[in-house]
């Protein structure tokens, strides 16, 4: 690594450790506040990430929105992502009583029909709304044992930091190098299994429909969901107007009966590209178009 990129790396590490120290100090709503201002300006000064957000918008909803109408649509998506830092910095203090108060549940009768089976979950998640709030819901109200793979950062502290809080909330860390061997324990043991379905790790991917136009999914992370003999839950956290959340369980991915393995798995793919529409529909900000 250069040495200017190591220093820059260290200065962020050091400014993130001030602003979680100062975010769980101020009264919640005025950390919001805070981070929704933060959240303006580095929109107007970060050009290269406002360039793919409004690149990717304007990919899918040229047809609908006027370039004014685009850009307020991507600020609107830089703040909602703001308030989601600013929750997650401050989650390892709540209390289950706190968690019950900002999250409500729809269709939680799937879940628990579910673990009535006795056997092992996968929860599949995209980038969508504030998806670590689900995690630390699991574990600090259900006390469920919640097993993630967290996608590896640039910055090997940063990516420590973020992990250590993940684990300060419940949450049980796979190390990266032995993810596939730990997960199917996770599983073994009648545990759940949370999976970022939508995570592009640079390998193979499927085209299918998406919005208006197509998008290369990623086949990684669905595989390992795909291949295993456990119910597969489509898990969604969608942010209110009154920044409360709702975890909303869909019905488990089905596999399918076309003969053809891969036209199988591409069926199982596309369910889940489904659903991820549905939600975009349903709030477009909350969806990761800076990625």
């Amino acid at each position: 690594m250069k040495f200017s990129k190591k220093i820059k790396h260290e200065a962020v590490y050091w400014l993130i450790i001030g602003f979680k120290q100062l975010v769980q100090w101020l009264p919640f709503k005025l950390a919001k506040i805070l981070g929704s201002f933060i959240a303006t300006v580095g929109f107007y000064l970060i050009s290269k990430n406002r360039k793919r957000t409004l690149t990717n918008l304007h990919n899918i909803y040229s047809a609908k929105l006027t370039l004014p109408e685009t850009k307020s649509l991507a600020l609107a998506t830089y703040r909602h992502w703001a308030k989601c830092v600013i929750e997650l910095l401050s989650i390892e203090k709540w209390t289950p009583a706190q968690f019950e108060k900002v999250i409500k549940i729809e269709r939680r009768e799937i879940l628990d029909n579910l673990r009535k089976e006795n056997q092992g979950l996968i929860c599949v998640l995209a980038h969508y709304g504030n998806w670590e709030l689900a995690g630390a819901y699991f574990a600090k109200v259900w006390k469920e044992s919640i097993n993630v793979v967290g996608n590896e950062l640039y910055d090997k502290k940063v990516d420590r930091l973020l992990n250590d809080l993940r684990a300060n909330i419940g949450l049980k860390i796979l190390a990266r190098g032995n993810a596939l061997k730990s997960s199917l324990k996770a599983i073994k043991q009648k545990e759940v299994l949370a999976i970022m379905a939508d995570y592009h790790g640079g390998g193979e991917t499927i085209n299918l429909p998406f919005l208006e136009s197509t998008i290369d999914f990623p086949v990684a992370p669905l595989y390992l969901a795909y291949r295993s003999n456990v119910p597969v839950l489509p898990l969604f956290v969608v942010r209110q107007a009154d920044d409360t959340h709702l975890l909303c369980f869909e019905k488990p991915l089905q596999k399918g009966i076309i003969p053809d393995g891969k036209a199988d798995f591409e069926h199982f793919v596309g369910q889940f590209v489904a659903l991820i529409e549905k939600y975009i529909r349903r709030a477009p900000t909350q969806w990761a178009w800076m990625e």
